[in-house]
């Protein structure tokens, strides 16, 4: 999971201070997490926590990442 740029943003603001990600995704992900701001990532999680289906969720972390 921590290989999708999508949802290391929750997995941090949830409190996840160790993430595994395949071999080809460490650059990517390590760029993204040194961006992140930690109290966006814990008001992100705790909206989508509250959020009902999976669909809205994603729409969620799409427009979080942009």
């Amino acid at each position: 999971m921590a290989s999708d740029a999508l949802a290391v943003p929750i997995l941090i603001g949830l409190g996840v201070d160790e993430l595994s990600v395949s071999v080809p995704a460490i650059p990517a992900i390590k760029a993204m997490v040194k961006r992140l701001s930690l109290a966006e990532c814990r008001l992100l999680a705790q909206e989508v926590v509250q959020m009902g289906t999976a669909g809205e969720v994603r729409a969620r972390l799409a427009a979080f990442a942009d």
